[in-house]
This record gives structure tokens, C-alpha cells and sequence, in this order.
């Protein structure tokens, strides 16, 4: 089911994405367009929602578990738990 936009309340479409980098966009194009639009609150609440997304280059990954390759030691206790099995299946009962 389609969302309405919580920017306005007479339009249906979907609000504009806030994962992006503010800093990358045309401030005066924007100001520009949502002036001629008459959308300047929705701009204003926009760009609120946005950087407080905190995309872009600023952005910390606090909180973002970071996947690490395993360690020497963790491959050397599987190596050695493969080993283990390999040798009870080359091992066959009399």
C-alpha cells in the first residue's frame, strides 16, 4: 500500500529519500525550485530529516558491527578440528 508523503498532507506521493549527501546537492537549485512551488516549509523539514540521517562524508558508523575476517588462531583450531575428523573417517572398524 502506498504511503502518503508526511511532507504534505494533500499530496500522496512518497517523501524524498534522506539518505543522501546533503553536500552534494544544489542548495540554490533547491531553494529555487521549492520558492517557485511554494514547498519551502517541506524543504526546510526535508533537509532537517536528512542531516539528521547524517549522510555523507561527516557520517561515523557508531553502533555498525564490522565484519572481520577470521584470525590465525581461529583458522589454525579449525584446521586442526578438521584434521581430527578427517582421521576418524580414514579410520575404519576391523
Amino acid at each position: 500500500m502506498h504511503q502518503p508523503s508526511p511532507l504534505t498532507q494533500t499530496n500522496s506521493t512518497s517523501s524524498p529519500p534522506v539518505d543522501v549527501d546533503i553536500d552534494l546537492l544544489d542548495e540554490d537549485l533547491l531553494v529555487t525550485l521549492a520558492s517557485r512551488w511554494n514547498l519551502e516549509p517541506q524543504l526546510h523539514q526535508w533537509k532537517s530529516m536528512a542531516q539528521t540521517a547524517n549522510f555523507g562524508e561527516d557520517r561515523t558508523d557508531e553502533g555498525v558491527t564490522q565484519i572481520v575476517g577470521p584470525t590465525s588462531g581461529a583458522v589454525a583450531l579449525a584446521t586442526e578440528a578438521r584434521a581430527r575428523m578427517m582421521a576418524r573417517k580414514s579410520v575404519k572398524p576391523a
